[in-house]
Protein backbone atom coordinates (compact mmCIF):
# COMPACT_ATOMS: atom_id res chain seq x y z
CA UNK A 1 0.00 0.00 0.00
CA UNK A 2 0.77 3.29 -0.48
CA UNK A 3 1.26 4.43 3.18
CA UNK A 4 2.24 8.30 2.24
CA UNK A 5 -1.15 9.40 1.79
CA UNK A 6 -2.64 10.80 4.81
CA UNK A 7 -6.72 9.52 5.10
CA UNK A 8 -9.11 10.16 7.22
CA UNK A 9 -12.15 8.04 8.19
CA UNK A 10 -15.55 10.22 8.42
CA UNK A 11 -18.46 8.72 10.13
CA UNK A 12 -21.57 10.66 10.61
CA UNK A 13 -23.85 9.07 13.08
CA UNK A 14 -27.07 10.05 14.96
CA UNK A 15 -27.94 8.50 18.40
CA UNK A 16 -25.53 5.22 17.87
CA UNK A 17 -24.62 4.70 21.58
CA UNK A 18 -25.44 1.10 21.04
CA UNK A 19 -22.79 0.56 18.05
CA UNK A 20 -20.55 3.81 18.53
CA UNK A 21 -17.78 2.24 21.21
CA UNK A 22 -17.00 -1.04 18.92
CA UNK A 23 -16.99 1.15 15.90
CA UNK A 24 -14.47 3.49 17.31
CA UNK A 25 -12.38 -0.30 18.89
CA UNK A 26 -12.91 -1.35 15.35
CA UNK A 27 -11.37 1.81 13.59
CA UNK A 28 -8.28 1.78 15.89
CA UNK A 29 -7.46 -1.71 15.40
CA UNK A 30 -6.71 -0.63 11.61
CA UNK A 31 -3.58 -2.09 10.18
CA UNK A 32 -2.79 1.61 8.27
CA UNK A 33 0.26 3.30 10.01
CA UNK A 34 -2.40 5.51 12.72
CA UNK A 35 0.19 8.55 12.57
CA UNK A 36 -1.42 9.08 8.77
CA UNK A 37 -5.12 8.32 9.82
CA UNK A 38 -7.39 10.41 11.47
CA UNK A 39 -10.91 9.30 12.72
CA UNK A 40 -13.48 11.90 12.45
CA UNK A 41 -17.20 11.96 14.31
CA UNK A 42 -19.73 14.08 13.45
CA UNK A 43 -23.05 13.31 15.97
CA UNK A 44 -24.97 16.75 15.00
CA UNK A 45 -28.66 16.12 16.95
CA UNK A 46 -27.21 13.80 19.04
CA UNK A 47 -29.24 13.67 22.42
CA UNK A 48 -28.08 10.40 23.88
CA UNK A 49 -24.80 8.81 24.98
CA UNK A 50 -23.07 8.57 21.97
CA UNK A 51 -21.08 12.08 22.34
CA UNK A 52 -19.93 10.83 25.86
CA UNK A 53 -18.62 7.29 24.59
CA UNK A 54 -16.70 9.45 22.06
CA UNK A 55 -15.18 12.01 24.35
CA UNK A 56 -13.62 9.07 26.57
CA UNK A 57 -11.76 7.50 23.53
CA UNK A 58 -10.93 10.99 22.57
CA UNK A 59 -9.25 11.53 26.28
CA UNK A 60 -7.33 8.35 25.20
CA UNK A 61 -6.47 9.39 21.42
CA UNK A 62 -6.56 12.89 21.39
CA UNK A 63 -4.19 13.08 17.95
CA UNK A 64 -6.47 10.40 16.23
CA UNK A 65 -9.67 10.66 17.07
CA UNK A 66 -11.78 14.02 16.11
CA UNK A 67 -15.70 15.03 17.35
CA UNK A 68 -18.23 17.39 15.83
CA UNK A 69 -21.38 18.34 17.26
CA UNK A 70 -23.62 20.66 16.68
CA UNK A 71 -27.36 20.74 18.14
CA UNK A 72 -30.34 20.77 16.38
CA UNK A 73 -30.90 17.70 13.40
CA UNK A 74 -30.31 18.95 10.18
CA UNK A 75 -29.91 16.05 8.32
CA UNK A 76 -26.51 13.63 8.06
CA UNK A 77 -25.59 15.41 4.24
CA UNK A 78 -25.53 18.59 6.62
CA UNK A 79 -23.72 17.94 9.07
CA UNK A 80 -20.75 16.38 6.36
CA UNK A 81 -21.07 19.38 4.61
CA UNK A 82 -20.51 20.91 7.56
CA UNK A 83 -16.92 19.79 8.64
CA UNK A 84 -15.43 19.10 5.12
CA UNK A 85 -13.90 22.58 4.80
CA UNK A 86 -11.94 21.16 8.17
CA UNK A 87 -11.04 17.89 6.63
CA UNK A 88 -6.83 18.23 5.20
CA UNK A 89 -6.16 14.75 4.67
CA UNK A 90 -5.59 13.51 0.85
CA UNK A 91 -8.36 10.72 0.92
CA UNK A 92 -11.37 10.25 2.67
CA UNK A 93 -13.01 7.36 3.68
CA UNK A 94 -16.87 7.47 4.70
CA UNK A 95 -17.88 4.82 7.23
CA UNK A 96 -21.37 3.59 8.56
CA UNK A 97 -21.78 3.40 12.48
CA UNK A 98 -23.31 0.19 12.65
CA UNK A 99 -20.23 -1.75 10.68
CA UNK A 100 -16.98 -3.20 10.95
CA UNK A 101 -14.74 -2.86 8.67
CA UNK A 102 -11.75 -5.57 8.25
CA UNK A 103 -8.24 -4.42 9.57
CA UNK A 104 -6.72 -4.65 6.09
CA UNK A 105 -9.27 -2.43 4.70
CA UNK A 106 -7.43 1.07 3.97
CA UNK A 107 -4.21 -0.98 2.40
CA UNK A 108 -6.56 -2.22 -0.15
CA UNK A 109 -8.54 0.94 -0.93
CA UNK A 110 -5.63 3.24 -0.80
CA UNK A 111 -3.46 1.87 -3.63
CA UNK A 112 -6.07 2.27 -6.53
CA UNK A 113 -5.33 5.95 -5.39
CA UNK A 114 -2.55 5.93 -7.43
CA UNK A 115 -3.88 5.91 -10.77
CA UNK A 116 -4.76 9.86 -10.99
CA UNK A 117 -7.69 8.87 -12.91
CA UNK A 118 -9.40 7.11 -9.91
CA UNK A 119 -11.59 9.43 -7.43
CA UNK A 120 -13.88 7.37 -5.78
CA UNK A 121 -13.49 3.40 -4.35
CA UNK A 122 -16.29 1.41 -3.29
CA UNK A 123 -15.66 -0.92 -1.04
CA UNK A 124 -17.97 -4.40 -0.62
CA UNK A 125 -21.26 -4.21 1.96
CA UNK A 126 -21.61 -7.84 3.79
CA UNK A 127 -24.69 -8.64 5.92
CA UNK A 128 -23.66 -11.35 8.17
CA UNK A 129 -25.58 -14.15 8.18
CA UNK A 130 -26.37 -16.79 10.01
CA UNK A 131 -26.82 -20.49 8.44
CA UNK A 132 -30.33 -20.58 9.52
CA UNK A 133 -31.64 -17.21 9.86
CA UNK A 134 -35.28 -15.10 9.00
CA UNK A 135 -36.22 -13.56 5.38
CA UNK A 136 -34.92 -9.99 6.09
CA UNK A 137 -31.64 -11.59 7.23
CA UNK A 138 -31.34 -14.25 4.53
CA UNK A 139 -33.17 -11.65 1.64
CA UNK A 140 -30.55 -8.66 2.43
CA UNK A 141 -27.67 -11.25 2.31
CA UNK A 142 -28.01 -12.53 -0.72
CA UNK A 143 -29.26 -9.69 -2.45
CA UNK A 144 -25.77 -7.66 -1.66
CA UNK A 145 -24.08 -11.18 -2.95
CA UNK A 146 -26.10 -10.17 -6.44
CA UNK A 147 -25.30 -6.35 -6.11
CA UNK A 148 -21.50 -7.23 -5.48
CA UNK A 149 -21.22 -9.32 -8.60
CA UNK A 150 -23.08 -6.11 -10.44
CA UNK A 151 -20.48 -3.37 -9.31
CA UNK A 152 -17.79 -5.81 -10.28
CA UNK A 153 -18.84 -6.12 -13.46
CA UNK A 154 -19.21 -2.28 -13.37
CA UNK A 155 -16.05 -1.74 -12.66
CA UNK A 156 -13.92 -4.01 -14.77
CA UNK A 157 -16.09 -2.29 -17.73
CA UNK A 158 -15.23 0.93 -16.88
CA UNK A 159 -16.74 2.17 -13.48
CA UNK A 160 -18.98 1.40 -10.45
CA UNK A 161 -22.19 2.85 -10.49
CA UNK A 162 -22.93 4.81 -7.31
CA UNK A 163 -21.17 4.21 -3.80
CA UNK A 164 -23.08 2.33 -0.60
CA UNK A 165 -22.49 4.68 2.65
CA UNK A 166 -21.47 1.85 4.31
CA UNK A 167 -17.88 1.75 2.99
CA UNK A 168 -16.52 3.89 0.17
CA UNK A 169 -13.62 6.87 -0.23
CA UNK A 170 -13.08 9.76 -2.21
CA UNK A 171 -9.96 12.54 -3.17
CA UNK A 172 -10.81 15.17 -0.98
CA UNK A 173 -9.79 17.56 -3.92
CA UNK A 174 -13.00 16.28 -6.03
CA UNK A 175 -15.46 16.45 -2.96
CA UNK A 176 -18.19 19.28 -3.57
CA UNK A 177 -21.44 19.54 -1.80
CA UNK A 178 -24.36 17.45 -1.85
CA UNK A 179 -27.41 19.47 -2.59
CA UNK A 180 -29.42 19.41 1.17
CA UNK A 181 -32.47 18.15 -0.51
CA UNK A 182 -30.59 14.93 -1.58
CA UNK A 183 -31.73 11.68 0.19
CA UNK A 184 -29.15 9.08 -0.92
CA UNK A 185 -26.31 11.21 -0.89
CA UNK A 186 -23.27 9.09 -1.04
CA UNK A 187 -24.71 7.72 -4.72
CA UNK A 188 -25.48 11.21 -5.69
CA UNK A 189 -21.98 12.27 -4.61
CA UNK A 190 -19.99 9.35 -6.25
CA UNK A 191 -21.86 9.86 -8.98
CA UNK A 192 -21.16 13.61 -9.56
CA UNK A 193 -17.63 12.33 -9.12
CA UNK A 194 -18.02 9.97 -12.44
CA UNK A 195 -19.57 13.07 -14.02
CA UNK A 196 -16.33 14.97 -13.95
CA UNK A 197 -14.39 12.10 -16.27
CA UNK A 198 -13.07 9.66 -13.27
CA UNK A 199 -13.53 6.29 -12.28
CA UNK A 200 -15.28 4.48 -9.34
CA UNK A 201 -13.58 1.05 -8.84
CA UNK A 202 -14.71 -1.51 -6.81
CA UNK A 203 -12.47 -3.35 -4.47
CA UNK A 204 -14.11 -6.28 -2.70
CA UNK A 205 -11.31 -7.02 -0.55
CA UNK A 206 -12.04 -4.11 1.23
CA UNK A 207 -15.84 -4.84 3.47
CA UNK A 208 -18.08 -3.34 6.15
CA UNK A 209 -20.21 -5.95 7.48
CA UNK A 210 -23.07 -5.45 9.02
CA UNK A 211 -26.20 -7.31 10.33
CA UNK A 212 -29.89 -6.73 8.85
CA UNK A 213 -32.65 -4.96 9.83
CA UNK A 214 -34.41 -5.50 12.73
CA UNK A 215 -37.62 -6.63 11.16
CA UNK A 216 -39.66 -6.66 7.83
CA UNK A 217 -41.21 -3.33 8.78
CA UNK A 218 -37.75 -1.40 9.55
CA UNK A 219 -36.73 -3.05 6.18
CA UNK A 220 -39.18 -2.15 4.22
CA UNK A 221 -38.75 1.55 6.04
CA UNK A 222 -35.37 1.51 4.92
CA UNK A 223 -36.00 0.07 1.08
CA UNK A 224 -38.61 2.68 0.89
CA UNK A 225 -36.52 5.75 1.72
CA UNK A 226 -33.78 4.13 -0.55
CA UNK A 227 -36.25 3.57 -3.80
CA UNK A 228 -37.46 7.54 -3.62
CA UNK A 229 -33.98 8.47 -3.29
CA UNK A 230 -32.95 6.48 -6.45
CA UNK A 231 -36.23 8.63 -8.17
CA UNK A 232 -35.00 11.59 -6.74
CA UNK A 233 -31.34 11.08 -8.46
CA UNK A 234 -32.39 10.18 -11.30
CA UNK A 235 -34.25 13.44 -12.02
CA UNK A 236 -31.44 15.67 -10.53
CA UNK A 237 -28.16 14.19 -12.51
CA UNK A 238 -29.87 15.13 -15.64
CA UNK A 239 -26.40 15.49 -17.26
CA UNK A 240 -25.67 11.71 -17.27
CA UNK A 241 -28.47 11.20 -19.98
CA UNK A 242 -25.69 12.79 -22.80
CA UNK A 243 -23.69 10.56 -25.17
CA UNK A 244 -20.59 12.55 -23.72
CA UNK A 245 -20.42 10.10 -21.34
CA UNK A 246 -22.03 6.72 -22.86
CA UNK A 247 -20.36 4.27 -21.20
CA UNK A 248 -21.49 5.93 -17.46
CA UNK A 249 -25.04 6.05 -19.67
CA UNK A 250 -25.12 2.44 -20.52
CA UNK A 251 -23.85 1.29 -16.96
CA UNK A 252 -26.65 3.67 -15.57
CA UNK A 253 -29.43 2.83 -17.55
CA UNK A 254 -28.77 -1.13 -17.50
CA UNK A 255 -27.80 -1.22 -13.95
CA UNK A 256 -30.26 1.27 -12.14
CA UNK A 257 -32.76 2.59 -14.50
CA UNK A 258 -33.69 -0.36 -16.14
CA UNK A 259 -34.44 -1.95 -12.05
CA UNK A 260 -35.72 0.87 -10.34
CA UNK A 261 -38.36 2.24 -12.56
CA UNK A 262 -39.09 -0.76 -15.62
CA UNK A 263 -38.47 -4.06 -13.69
CA UNK A 264 -41.61 -3.10 -11.04
CA UNK A 265 -43.79 -2.37 -14.03
CA UNK A 266 -42.76 -5.55 -16.37
CA UNK A 267 -43.56 -7.63 -13.36
CA UNK A 268 -47.18 -6.59 -13.42
CA UNK A 269 -46.98 -6.51 -17.30
CA UNK A 270 -45.37 -10.09 -17.99
CA UNK A 271 -48.32 -11.51 -15.47
CA UNK A 272 -51.22 -10.08 -16.81
CA UNK A 273 -50.13 -10.85 -20.41
CA UNK A 274 -49.12 -14.47 -20.33
CA UNK A 275 -52.65 -14.78 -18.37
CA UNK A 276 -54.85 -13.53 -21.53
CA UNK A 277 -52.21 -14.74 -24.03
CA UNK A 278 -53.24 -18.43 -25.80
CA UNK A 279 -50.44 -21.08 -26.54
CA UNK A 280 -47.82 -23.45 -24.67
CA UNK A 281 -45.33 -21.15 -23.69
CA UNK A 282 -47.58 -18.25 -22.45
CA UNK A 283 -49.50 -21.03 -20.23
CA UNK A 284 -46.12 -22.48 -18.92
CA UNK A 285 -44.54 -19.09 -17.97
CA UNK A 286 -48.09 -18.24 -16.37
CA UNK A 287 -47.93 -20.94 -14.00
CA UNK A 288 -44.41 -20.30 -13.26
CA UNK A 289 -44.90 -17.25 -12.11
CA UNK A 290 -48.31 -18.54 -10.03
CA UNK A 291 -45.72 -21.08 -8.61
CA UNK A 292 -42.97 -18.62 -7.83
CA UNK A 293 -45.41 -16.18 -5.91
CA UNK A 294 -46.37 -19.36 -4.11
CA UNK A 295 -43.28 -19.61 -2.46
CA UNK A 296 -43.35 -15.37 -2.17
CA UNK A 297 -46.32 -16.05 -0.08
CA UNK A 298 -44.71 -18.94 1.67
CA UNK A 299 -41.84 -16.54 2.48
CA UNK A 300 -44.29 -14.35 4.10
CA UNK A 301 -45.99 -16.60 6.17
CA UNK A 302 -42.45 -17.83 8.01
CA UNK A 303 -40.97 -14.51 7.45
CA UNK A 304 -40.08 -14.67 11.16
CA UNK A 305 -38.88 -18.25 11.53
CA UNK A 306 -35.39 -18.70 11.07
CA UNK A 307 -34.55 -22.05 8.92
CA UNK A 308 -32.03 -23.57 6.66
CA UNK A 309 -34.00 -23.30 3.54
CA UNK A 310 -33.74 -20.13 2.22
CA UNK A 311 -35.19 -21.22 -0.92
CA UNK A 312 -38.89 -19.28 -0.13
CA UNK A 313 -36.85 -16.47 1.15
CA UNK A 314 -35.68 -15.24 -2.27
CA UNK A 315 -39.05 -15.00 -4.35
CA UNK A 316 -40.34 -13.11 -0.88
CA UNK A 317 -37.64 -10.62 -0.53
CA UNK A 318 -37.38 -10.81 -4.30
CA UNK A 319 -41.28 -9.28 -4.29
CA UNK A 320 -40.41 -7.60 -1.22
CA UNK A 321 -37.84 -5.28 -3.11
CA UNK A 322 -40.14 -4.52 -5.88
CA UNK A 323 -43.16 -3.71 -3.49
CA UNK A 324 -40.65 -0.95 -1.81
CA UNK A 325 -39.87 0.19 -5.44
CA UNK A 326 -43.70 1.25 -6.18
CA UNK A 327 -43.97 2.33 -2.61
CA UNK A 328 -40.65 4.63 -3.20
CA UNK A 329 -42.10 5.95 -6.23
CA UNK A 330 -44.87 7.23 -4.69
CA UNK A 331 -43.44 8.95 -2.35
CA UNK A 332 -40.82 10.72 -4.34
CA UNK A 333 -43.82 12.02 -6.66
CA UNK A 334 -45.80 13.12 -3.83
CA UNK A 335 -42.48 14.57 -2.22
CA UNK A 336 -42.73 12.04 1.25
CA UNK A 337 -39.08 11.56 0.84
CA UNK A 338 -37.31 13.08 3.85
CA UNK A 339 -33.65 13.77 4.27
CA UNK A 340 -33.79 13.81 8.16
CA UNK A 341 -35.14 10.13 8.71
CA UNK A 342 -35.53 8.09 11.23
CA UNK A 343 -32.92 5.23 10.40
CA UNK A 344 -34.07 2.00 10.39
CA UNK A 345 -33.05 -0.04 13.09
CA UNK A 346 -30.40 -3.19 13.02
CA UNK A 347 -30.10 -6.56 14.74
CA UNK A 348 -27.76 -6.75 17.48
CA UNK A 349 -25.17 -9.28 17.84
Amino acid sequence: PNNDLRVSILVACFNEELFVESKIKNLLSLNYPSEKTDIIFVTDGSTDDTNDIIAKYQKLHPNRIKLYYEEGRKGKQHAINRIMPLIETDIIIFNDCNTIINPECVDYILPHFNNQQVGVVNGEKKIIVEEQDDAVSSGEGLYWRYESVLKQLDSDFYSSIGSAGELFAVRRSLYEEVPKHIAIEDFYLSMKIILKGYRNIYEPRAFAKELSSQTLSEEFKRKTRISAGAFQTMASLKEIYSLKHWKVLFLYISHRVIRWAFAPICLVLVFLSNFFLEGTFYEVAFKAQIVFYMLALLGYIFRRKKLKLTLIFIPFYFLFMHVALFKGFYDFITKKNHVVWEKAKRKMS
